[in-house]
């Protein structure tokens, strides 16, 4: 039986960025080799303003990128939803292939221009071709099973 190491992928992250009215967007990945991923973002110190929280899917990359599932609208104060996470899980069959939707990215944007402090992982899971190691980001440089 393998571990959760060894079946779930870290594809990509970003280390602490501002998210405003600019979007904080990690690098896009292909969603190839696997079924399913989860974005995990961790909101820092937040403006009050609102955010909106997104698994993006693109052409080949970035290109005419759009939303595949979001958390939107999420109200922001210091009190609600400062030092919290936000979780998106998707399943990768819905990508737009017919489109020519391969990639995906997670992005967080704010609805002002303060905004806030924040850091985003994407991981897969249900993986079609071998262990993690496989698919990961070149920046994972141990899995301890």
């Amino acid at each position: 039986m393998s571990s959760l190491a060894e079946e779930t992928a870290v594809l990509t992250f970003t280390a602490a960025g501002t998210a405003s009215s600019t979007p904080l967007v990690t690098s896009y990945v292909s969603a190839a080799n696997a079924g399913r991923a989860l974005l995990i973002a961790r909101l820092g110190d937040m403006a009050s303003e609102t955010i909106d929280v997104a698994i993006y899917q693109g052409q080949g990359g970035s290109t005419n990128a759009k939303a595949l599932k979001a958390a939107t609208q999420i109200a922001a104060s210091a009190s609600a939803n400062d030092n919290k996470y936000v979780v998106i899980g998707v399943d990768l069959n819905d990508l737009d292939v017919d489109g020519g939707y391969t990639h995906i990215a997670g992005r967080i944007v704010t609805g002002g221009a303060t905004g806030g402090t924040c850091s985003m992982v994407v991981l897969a899971g249900d993986l079609r071709f071998g262990p993690a190691s496989v698919i990961d980001s070149t920046d994972v440089i141990s899995i301890t099973p």
